[in-house]
């Protein structure tokens, strides 16, 4: 069962959360926020150090720090990198990509609000109109002539170009197989670009719904491509979260965060990705998660769905929301044992911090 220095560890929440764990430092820039903008983001800000007023222990102040959403004001500056980006590359829809206007989607955890660092990378997905892909059975009356992995390898080359012209100067990583990587110069936080072109479904096709297509993403080292649905996979998550009074999004922050403080703990990756986390903890009914104003049950319901998964083999059959098998070399058993450790862990001191865990305290969000 694994041990944290919840001190620490708390420090190293809040630290994620405003960059910094000083708490004077907070205290200064919520009265900067109060002095400058909307009664709702004044509020909104309050609520997100919420958790560094509560008369507990570090344990406790950990839950529920970590299971709260980043404040507004800074995930907008994440959305603001994001657009600034986005506005640039649009400047090709006059040029390059005139005859077959490019369009720009997002996807990632910013996207859904699921982040849990004030300078979390957003994901910004380049979408190529000069060709879409079908599904089989679908008519097509226009056949595409070209190659889509050599089109999509040309407008990856051409985002680089055309952001490579920006000023003050940034730092592009084309590292990636799937995304550039754009950082530095006047961006607050790293943006993902995505290259990409649209996947029409059969359901997309009578229903004409973003949320029912896919996205072709290029693999520029293997060159092919992968097919994802972020749109339906965002509003799935948000479905589950309305039906959940918010809080399904809380425990995928939540052990989000313990993934974090875990691997600082060990030193060592955990194989289980956030795309994992959130798809673990979908597969638990709603009803699991009807736990009134005692937020640090959430610790035992995360904590008996994941002994659910980590005996008999039983991973191989939990799928992503869209019902897909997850990727076996980045959600591994021994990966899941970790998180139990760590949650295990936290429980017990948690158990031995309070009366019981039903103990009620309320969360503003």
């Amino acid at each position: 069962m694994m041990q944290f220095n919840y001190d620490k560890i708390l420090n190293d929440l809040t630290e994620r959360r405003f960059n910094t764990s000083n708490y004077s430092m907070i205290l200064n820039e919520d009265k900067k926020i109060r002095d400058s903008f909307s009664y709702s983001m004044i509020r909104d800000f309050a609520n997100s150090r919420q958790y560094l007023d509560l008369q507990e222990s570090s344990a406790v102040k950990y839950v529920i720090g970590a299971m709260l959403p980043v404040a507004q004001n800074y995930t907008q500056q994440i959305i603001s990198s994001r657009n600034s980006i986005e506005n640039t590359l649009r400047q090709m829809n006059q040029n390059e990509y005139r005859d077959a206007k490019l369009e720009f989607e997002y996807q990632g955890s910013v996207s859904n609000n699921t982040h849990i660092r004030r300078n979390s990378d957003a994901d910004l997905l380049v979408i190529c109109n000069y060709f879409i892909t079908l599904e089989a059975g679908l008519p097509c009356p226009n056949p595409y002539q070209g190659v889509p992995e050599d089109d999509l390898l040309t407008l990856r080359r051409n985002c680089i170009k055309k952001l490579g012209g920006m000023t003050p100067r940034l730092n592009i990583d084309d590292s990636g197989a799937k995304s550039v990587k754009v950082s530095g110069g006047h961006l607050v936080v790293s943006v993902d670009v995505v290259p990409a072109n649209w996947f029409e479904t059969k359901k997309s096709y009578n229903s004409n719904a973003k949320e029912d297509k896919g996205i072709m993403v290029l693999d520029k080292n293997k060159m092919e491509r992968i097919t994802n649905y972020p749109f339906k996979f965002n509003a799935l998550l948000a479905k589950k979260d309305g039906n959940t009074a918010g809080v399904f999004k809380r425990a995928i922050r939540l052990l989000k965060n313990i993934k974090v403080d875990a691997e600082r703990a060990t030193g060592n990756e955990i194989k289980f990705s956030s795309y994992g986390i959130a798809s673990l903890l979908y597969d638990l009914p709603d009803v699991e998660y009807h736990i009134g104003f005692s937020p640090l049950m959430l610790v035992d319901v995360i904590y008996k769905q994941i002994c659910r998964y980590t005996s008999n083999n039983k991973l191989r059959e939990l799928t992503d929301p869209l019902g897909e098998e997850l990727n076996a070399k980045s959600h591994t058993v021994e990966g899941l044992r970790v998180l139990q450790s760590a949650i295990q862990g936290l429980k017990s001191t948690l158990e031995e911090d309070v009366n019981s865990l039903a103990k009620v305290i309320r969360i503003a969000s």
